[in-house]
């Protein structure tokens, strides 16, 4: 099963995650939590950064529980907000 977030979803992520944030927990922190931060500067020059690290995560992550993972991640940096995106529009799949 390929892993696939709706592009509202995506799209609320991002809008969630692409500002800087005072505490770091912002598309920086999530490149470093799924292991993607050497393309920092890369992510850095583009208009959404979160979209393109949600792009690679999703090549990558092709499991069933990738979308649970995924908010898991998300509740251990402290964005319950983007967590809560995904369990509330996701929430009968995962």
């Amino acid at each position: 099963m390929y892993c696939r977030l709706p592009p509202h979803i995506r799209h609320q992520l991002c809008l969630l995650l692409d500002p800087p944030n005072a505490r770091g927990n912002d598309w920086r922190m999530l490149a470093q939590a799924l292991t993607v931060d050497r393309y920092i500067i890369f992510f850095a020059t583009k208009p959404s950064p979160t979209e393109n690290i949600l792009d690679l995560w999703e090549a990558r992550h092709r499991e069933e529980t990738a979308v649970t993972d995924l908010m898991n991640i998300l509740r251990v940096m402290g964005r319950m907000d983007a967590a809560s995106v995904l369990e509330k529009d996701m929430g009968s799949w995962l």
